[in-house]
């Protein structure tokens, strides 16, 4: 979802009263890290650093957050699509989505402590202080897993609804909440001495797979469509709307190259493609 550029930066902001200013801007990509197309940010409160993952170069770039200097490339997967951080280890975690992977940093070292197999696709993440655990969606997989961060290992998979995109925790009831985003449900998890699905919106009862297309330039959605003004959208990996869609060719040049989603006007189906340079 998401566009290579050379010119990308990252922008550092400090907020004070009355009003708020661009403090500095870091130039990416570089010779430290060569990272582009980023994607996800986490704070190091422990350290005051940032660490910043995109979709390519397979990193993880370390900022201090009192100088803005970058000061560490860390190896990480491939399309790091989100990270968190775990105060209470002082651990930052990446999910890294074409790797189907979670990597796992330590945040004082700026060095890799483990990497971790997970579902297929992870895109989100979010960690339970109050377990120590660390919870990933698998957008492909319609599952979670729930790692611990004491041993940095597996505890538990646990199916959801269809898609699921985004995770949000719960301190004071102790639940974590997926929004699953081809199945328009939400599931909520709860962790009292041990992980399990609560609840969650039944899925229908069968599902067609999610077959890729490979494009390559142009999407030519089907004629039977040419009534609509807008025959659909295509979505990102994390649902966000990156192109309208009409009936006939599409140009899809100027699109990053990377996993997307068609879902057409007034229809719940959804078509998975590649588009490719």
């Amino acid at each position: 979802m998401r566009k290579t550029r050379t010119g990308l930066c990252l922008l550092v902001a400090v907020a004070v009263l009355p009003g708020q200013w661009l403090e500095s801007t870091l130039r990416l990509p570089d010779t430290l890290g060569g990272l582009r197309s980023l994607r996800c940010i986490a704070c190091n409160t422990a350290n005051n650093r940032m660490y910043v993952s995109g979709q390519e170069g397979e990193c993880t770039i370390a900022i201090d957050g009192a100088t803005s200097k970058k000061v560490a490339r860390i190896p990480s997967g491939y399309f790091t699509i989100d990270a968190c951080y775990n105060p209470v280890a002082n651990k930052v975690y990446t999910a890294n989505y074409y790797d189907d992977r979670l990597t796992v940093i330590d945040g004082a070292g700026d060095t890799v402590l483990a990497t971790v197999m997970v579902g297929d696709r992870p895109v989100a993440l979010c960690y339970d202080s109050g377990s120590n655990k660390v919870y990933c969606t698998n957008s492909l997989s319609d599952n979670v897993t729930v790692i611990s961060c004491s041993t940095n290992a597996v505890v538990r998979t646990l199916s959801v609804g269809y898609g699921p995109l985004v995770l949000a925790w719960n301190p004071d009831k102790r639940r974590v909440y997926t929004a699953n985003n081809s199945g328009s449900s939400v599931s909520v998890l709860r962790d009292s001495g041990g992980v399990a699905l609560e609840e969650g919106v039944p899925p229908p009862a069968s599902r067609r797979p999610l077959l890729a297309t490979i494009i390559r330039g142009v999407l030519v959605l089907p004629a039977s469509d040419v009534k609509r003004k807008a025959a659909g959208v295509l979505l990102d990996v994390s649902g966000r709307t990156v192109a309208q869609l009409k009936s006939g060719p599409n140009d899809l040049s100027r699109i990053a190259s990377g996993v997307y989603y068609v879902k057409a006007s007034g229809r719940e189906t959804i078509a998975r493609v590649v588009v490719q340079r």
